[in-house]
């Protein structure tokens, strides 16, 4: 049998450190654990029995609520698309309709649109200061069409929901399903990504500018939306191929640094074996001095962000990589003892010393870091 493990720690221009979280143990959560926007904190929300809980920074339940009167879901999901805000209110959308529930269970008030194509809810939303940007179909699609012709962004003040406005956002990109959204710290505006890799994609700032909101394209095509710095003032953002990580600036939306692929590692050409790892779609802040990115083989990498220097692979308890060849499609060893259920699937970040780990399994693990 070949040793795998080798091969793929191999995939590597140079040998890394791999260190193990300092502490680790499995929490079971009433429900999956989400960020609240803009206000920090955490929340958890089971999506079977529609029960939100507030969580302290245990990460303990310490307040409940039910939603109710929930809009239309995507397929297969029972809905999709929540955004926990920081007064604890909750905004749901949905195929046709997105809704704000309090934290009593009771609906605010709903904004209806032209129904996502094809089943799956593409809308995501940005917090700025009182109101939230909602996007949103600008217009039914074509009988038979799976794409969405236009979109905007609906902006509604959270405690009313009146309508204040809507600013247009496409269309340089072939399909602008899939937003994905992230709100700076402070609730004062976000970030905003839509379309897919083979189509172009496109980053856009949303910010208050006088008295109205603005979407503000970043200067690049084909890059994932990353993460927000806590600070604010930095864009993460991820390739859709074999590119590297790379930093914008909150302000002027300027490249402020990157970590190239070519520098951490092999290219396809030089493999032998014919797999290879690089840069998957997921990275995070862990504070604004460092990153966590996750490799298609899920590694999880801390990265200097002053030098932009890997520092180490860090190796929770319990879970394995992966194989990929050359197109990063997943290669599964029918030779090799790793069970492929045991890989991460994402990361939540909490704070700068401490990450939950999600796994493929349905397994979450808080790991505290003392590196």
């Amino acid at each position: 049998m070949r040793d795998m493990a080798s091969e793929r720690r191999r995939i590597f221009v140079q040998e890394l450190p791999r260190t193990a979280p300092s502490r680790q143990r499995t929490l079971n959560l009433p429900g999956t654990p989400l960020r609240i926007a803009g206000g920090g904190g955490m929340a958890s929300i089971d999506r079977g029995s529609r029960l939100l809980c507030v969580l302290n920074d245990d990460l303990e339940p310490s307040g409940e609520f039910y939603l109710s009167d929930l809009p239309s879901p995507q397929v297969g999901a029972k809905h999709e698309k929540l955004i926990v805000l920081s007064d604890l209110a909750v905004v749901l959308i949905g195929l046709d309709r997105a809704m704000c529930i309090d934290r009593s269970g009771r609906k605010r008030w709903s904004l209806t649109y032209p129904s996502w194509p094809g089943g799956i809810v593409g809308g995501d939303a940005v917090v700025i200061n009182q109101y939230v940007a909602i996007a949103v179909p600008e217009r039914a699609a074509s009988p038979g069409w799976a794409q969405v012709p236009s979109a905007h962004l609906a902006v509604l003040e959270i405690g009313k929901g009146s309508e204040i406005g809507r600013v247009e956002l496409v269309d340089e990109i072939g399909d602008p399903q899939g937003f994905h959204a992230v709100t700076r710290p402070g609730g004062a505006g976000g970030m905003l990504d839509g379309g897919y890799g083979q189509d172009g994609s496109q980053i856009w700032r949303i910010a208050p500018v006088d008295a109205r909101v603005e979407a503000t394209s970043l200067a690049t095509l084909d890059r994932v939306l990353g993460d927000l710095s806590p600070s604010g003032q930095e864009v993460l953002t991820t390739p859709h191929g074999d590119d590297g990580l790379i930093l914008y600036s909150w302000d002027d939306l300027t490249e402020v640094a990157r970590l190239e692929r070519a520098s951490l590692f092999e290219s396809p050409e030089r493999n032998t074996d014919n797999t290879v790892d690089g840069f998957d779609y997921y990275a995070w802040f862990l504070s604004n001095d460092r990153l966590i990115a996750m490799t298609r083989q899920r590694r999880l990498l801390l990265i200097d962000r002053r030098q932009m220097e890997v520092e180490c692979q860090l190796v929770p308890n319990g879970f394995d990589i992966i194989g990929c060849d050359a197109r990063g499609q997943r290669v599964d060893d029918p030779g090799s003892a790793i069970d492929f259920e045991g890989e991460i699937s994402t990361v939540t970040v909490i704070d700068e010393n401490r990450i939950l780990v999600h796994g493929q399994d349905q397994r979450l693990e808080l790991c505290e870091l003392s590196i």
